[in-house]
């Protein structure tokens, strides 16, 4: 997780769970996690490892990215976005280094929007 520190981690994840009215034990649970580890993240004593982010993020709704995002000039640095519309058709280019979670979240939110892959 780059550059993101304990605190920020425990703000999001805290703003996230307010907004799902889900106390640390409730999360817990839904992302089967102990009580003890989502309490460290929600106080800022630890921020999770991959594995307890992906859970989080499912228990809670959202991507990866969503929980733990990555600053926009941090993303301006690995990764160049261009936009094109061309008759009715709209072009997206990403050229750059992305994580592996940023790259499926991406696919989740374009894909419904292509044809069939070949």
């Amino acid at each position: 997780m780059e550059e993101l520190t304990k605190s920020q981690f425990a703000m999001n994840l805290r703003n996230l769970m307010q907004k799902r009215h889900l106390t640390g034990a409730a999360l817990a649970t839904k992302a089967k996690l102990s009580k003890s580890a989502v309490s460290n993240y929600v106080g800022g004593k630890a921020v999770p490892n991959l594995e307890s982010r992906k859970a989080l993020a499912k228990a809670l709704g959202v991507g990866v990215e969503v929980l733990a995002p990555v600053d926009s000039e941090a993303l301006d640095n690995i990764a160049r976005w261009k936009f094109e519309s061309q008759g009715g058709k709209a072009y997206v280019t990403l050229s750059g280094v992305i994580s592996l979670e940023a790259a499926l979240e991406i696919n989740k939110i374009v894909a419904p929007f292509l044809p069939d892959a070949v």
